[in-house]
């Protein structure tokens, strides 16, 4: 008789059966006897030998393959063999909350169940070479042949593994909770299947190696570095990142520098860490830290650190991240750094959408040796964002640190939009040097930028350093209590160039270029057009003929001229918001200037 509580129960199994990552204790791990792997079990030590060999390549087959906690998956394998791949084919997914090991053998292990992948929190690894996890349907062979994960035959060949293929977008999921799943140093760690999430204080470690998260959700080909195979890219899935860190930092005994990439649909790191830096007294070139992500990548509370911390010469890694959107919030950090003579790594951001930093977030690059700091590129000529917006105190920097002779100098700052530009509540787009020259700042915009309670500045504190130039390239640059300055202390004053159809200021904005000991850099200002119809009347008052004075620089017009100075108000200013109606526009003077004047900019 089947009771109610009875049909409660099946009704529970069935859906925990039907779901692709839940695990069901009791699977076990069971040969499924098509490739000759064989299972013998001691003291929950499961030691598997057998198996298909074709040259170096070593294949087992598993109807199932589940680890509970305690117990290990030993593979028995000879020192001639580099790859043993591990199929699952009996349809459910695995769950692996034991050890995998290798034995006798430095060969690389894949573990391959379209089903689905879970790592619990008890999960370890003891291989001694690359560890590659993949729900794909097949295994790509060098010569082109495949292994599938379909029973119906074997396939091997001699030729190594290089890639995994989906046969549609029913696509396993990966999932890793908890774990602490290590790599020796150099080896890689690769996840490639569906949706991707790693949760509940997940650690990947691969020192100086690799790790590369790679989500699929249709049909194509994906090789195990991450790569697509031509004419068969797949759409990707989603990966989640929580509370979890991925390491690639080189801890200094070898000459690699460690590479993460990941590759989804939309990312998202919450209260994540990912970290690719060199500790190596060896000279070594960093590698591309990639991020694509097709729709969104999200950080929140989270960091991305690259550095170069060695005494080598060697250049730290650069980080490249293309999405249609980025938004880092809640203090999150994107950061490269260089600490000794090698020049820090670049960050470079294409996408199509919003990059979007709040809750004091920053994208920076610093140096404290003798090493330059990594430039910022933002956009490029093909591919740059619609709007970039900062808010609540966020950064976008490069700084030199150092007050050493032979200190590094600070990075540039190239930012390119297709429509605007805005730095709200004390953002700041900034390059910094104290004993160095300062990086310069590049800004292009089709529209506007408008900068409100925030600023713009390059900087050089002492020495001799001169400040960097600012180059500002927009329709509308409106500045409501903020400013723009390149101010140096012993070098000469950057200089800052302006081109615009409008300037419009608002409250105590300003801009700079002084020296406190040295000559103090020009201020040209290109708006060529001020539209007088637009400006509230006043009785008596005179519209403002820009167009006479702004488009022959300042020295042009009247000898030397190191600083320009506001000397009144040709309207009534009107609310900041209001961009159509008054304008708060200023009379613009030319005045010369030489060394130690501390009054020169505009004002």
């Amino acid at each position: 008789m089947i009771t109610s509580e009875s049909m409660r129960t099946i009704a529970l199994s069935a859906l925990l059966l039907s779901s692709p990552l839940v695990a069901v204790p009791g699977g076990g791990l069971i040969a499924d006897q098509t490739a000759g792997t064989r299972v013998t079990t001691d003291n929950q030590i499961h030691t598997i030998t057998g198996g298909a060999a074709r040259g170096a390549n070593l294949l087992h087959s598993f109807r199932e393959f589940n680890l509970e906690t305690g117990e290990t998956a030993a593979f028995q394998a000879v020192p001639e063999t580099q790859q043993i791949i591990s199929r699952v084919t009996g349809g459910n997914n695995s769950w692996i909350n034991g050890k995998i090991e290798i034995k006798n053998s430095q060969a690389d292990l894949y573990l391959v169940n379209p089903a689905g992948i879970i790592f619990g929190r008890d999960a370890e690894l003891n291989v001694p070479g690359a560890f590659h996890v993949s729900t794909a349907d097949y295994v790509v062979l060098a010569d082109g042949q495949r292994v599938s994960a379909d029973p119906e035959g074997v396939h091997l060949t001699v030729a190594a593994p290089e890639a995994f293929g989906f046969l549609d977008a029913s696509v396993g999921e990966i999932r890793v909770e908890g774990s602490t799943l290590r790599v020796k140093s150099g080896q890689a760690i690769d996840l490639i299947g569906g949706t991707i999430t790693l949760a509940s204080g997940v650690n990947l470690e691969a020192a100086g190696g690799r790790i590369h998260l790679t989500a699929v959700a249709s049909a194509g080909e994906v090789t195990q570095a991450g790569a697509y195979i031509k004419d068969k890219e797949p759409t990707r899935a989603d990966i989640s990142i929580h509370n979890s860190t991925l390491d690639t930092d080189n801890q200094g005994d070898s000459a690699t520098t460690g590479r993460i990439r990941l590759q989804g649909n939309q990312i998202e790191i919450n209260d994540g860490i990912l970290s690719a830096s060199n500790f190596s007294a060896y000279n070594s070139e960093g590698d591309a830290v990639i991020l694509n992500a097709d729709r969104q990548l999200v950080l929140n509370n989270s960091r991305i650190d690259l550095g170069v911390f060695g005494v080598g010469v060697g250049r730290g890694g650069n980080l490249v991240v293309r999405a249609a959107e980025v938004a880092l919030t809640n203090n999150s950090k994107i950061s490269t750094q260089a600490f000794g003579t090698g020049d820090g790594g670049s960050v470079e951001i294409d996408l199509t959408g919003t990059l979007y930093l709040s809750g004091g977030s920053e994208i920076n690059t610093a140096t404290e040796g003798s090493g330059s700091a990594g430039n910022i590129l933002i956009g490029t000529r093909e591919r740059r964002p619609a709007k970039i917006r900062l808010e609540g105190a966020s950064r976008i920097t490069s700084s030199s640190q150092s007050e050493k002779e032979d200190a590094g100098k600070a990075g540039q700052l190239n930012i390119l939009a297709h429509k605007t530009i805005e730095l709200h509540s004390g953002s700041v787009f900034n390059t910094a040097a104290r004993n160095a020259d300062g990086g310069s700042i590049q800004i292009k915009v089709r529209d506007w930028l408008r900068l409100r309670d925030s600023t713009i500045t390059t900087s050089a504190a002492c020495g001799c350093g001169g400040g960097g130039n600012i180059d500002i390239d927009p329709l509308f640059v409106l500045l409501e209590n903020s400013k723009i300055q390149a101010n140096a202390y012993g070098g000469k004053g950057g200089n800052i160039r302006l081109v615009a159809d409008y300037l419009l200021l608002s409250g105590p904005s300003a801009m700079e270029a002084s020296s406190a000991k040295s000559v103090s850099g020009e201020i040209i200002v290109q708006a060529v057009s001020v539209d007088g119809g637009s400006l509230q009347a006043v009785r008596g008052a005179e519209p403002l003929n820009v167009a006479q004075w702004l488009p022959v620089p300042c020295h042009a017009r009247r000898g030397r001229a190191e600083r320009l100075i506001i000397t009144g108000y040709d309207a009534y200013p009107t609310p900041a918001d209001d961009l159509l109606s008054a304008v708060s526009v200023r009379v613009l003077s030319a005045v010369s200037g030489g060394k130690n004047d501390t009054k020169k900019g505009l004002q």
